[in-house]
């Protein structure tokens, strides 16, 4: 995908999150009836699906995530993979910010009767947010697994595991369906938006690595 794709399709998404935010903000009717519809599938079960949905939540929790991410980009680093270890930690900050703000502005309440406690506004899902950032990431680098079964089980694993994050989140009566789909589009929109800065990064990378090696004094045979 080139450039202009890119960023045309990472734009579009984040004009959808904007009229989500909208909608959410003016409480458009249609918002409250997906809430209401999602939560209705989704609902208390047994006591073992709450805990393992605790456990899912506390895996895909921000500090876990963005704790996770930094292992990954350090790692990386180690191994001389600088550009994708500082596009990783970027896109990660940035969107954590990026939640962060927009949950203040919006200032939505959580749904009430939580089966887990949680604290802060709903809008959009950190859980979600974080989780997609960091499996776009990771996927991002797919090219550099050569069999493609493998990469179509990195693909399915990514998938599900995003969708028990969401599905965790509604069930335990953290977020709001919305606030979900809002994560979701914000991730997406801002990772494509920011995969041409991925492609800058390792080409600066190289060009100051050719530009040390050509200074670097040559040793005098003996």
């Amino acid at each position: 995908m080139n450039i202009k794709k890119d960023y045309f399709l990472g734009g579009g998404l984040l004009l959808l999150f904007a009229l989500l935010t909208w909608s959410v903000v003016m409480q458009v009717a249609w918002v409250g009836e997906l809430d209401r519809s999602v939560q209705g599938i989704i609902k208390y079960d047994t006591q073992m699906d709450t805990r393992i949905f605790e456990v899912v939540a506390l895996l895909g929790s921000p500090p876990v995530v963005i704790s996770l991410t930094a292992a990954i980009c350090g790692y990386l680093w180690v191994k001389g993979r600088r550009s994708d270890s500082i596009w990783i930690g970027a896109c990660q900050l940035l969107g954590s910010g990026l939640l962060l703000l927009i949950k203040l502005l919006v200032q939505r309440p959580r749904p009430i009767h939580q089966l887990v406690a949680d604290t802060g506004f709903s809008f959009p899902s950190g859980h979600v947010m974080c989780s997609m950032v960091l499996m776009l990431s990771l996927l991002m680098m797919l090219p550099k697994i050569k069999e493609q079964e493998n990469q179509f089980v990195a693909i399915l694993l990514s998938m599900i595991w995003i969708g028990m994050v969401a599905t965790s989140r509604i069930y335990l009566r953290d977020h709001f369906a919305s606030d979900i789909l809002g994560s979701l589009l914000l991730a997406n929109g801002l990772w494509f938006v920011m995969l041409p800065e991925a492609r800058y990064i390792d080409a600066l990378i190289v060009k100051q690595a050719a530009q040390r090696s050509a200074f670097r004094p040559q040793r005098e045979d003996k």
